[in-house]
């Protein structure tokens, strides 16, 4: 289904990191929480940049956003 979403919550990945800092592959994080490669690689890109699992300028007040 193109164009098709799932919403991932903060708490699901907010264990990423955890799980990659303990060892665990990119493979095995996958099949634990059941969530494809790219979640991962972004959420450890975010992780590594911000030092948070979200991108704190989404809904930054100055950006205008909501």
């Amino acid at each position: 289904m193109p164009g098709h979403c799932r919403t991932v919550s903060p708490n699901l990945k907010a264990q990423i990191p955890l799980l990659y800092h303990d060892n665990y592959s990119i493979k095995e994080i996958c099949r634990i929480l059941c969530i494809k490669k790219l979640l991962v690689y972004k959420t450890l890109n975010l992780y590594s940049r911000y030092g948070t699992v979200t991108n704190p300028s989404k809904y930054s007040l100055f950006t205008g956003r909501h």
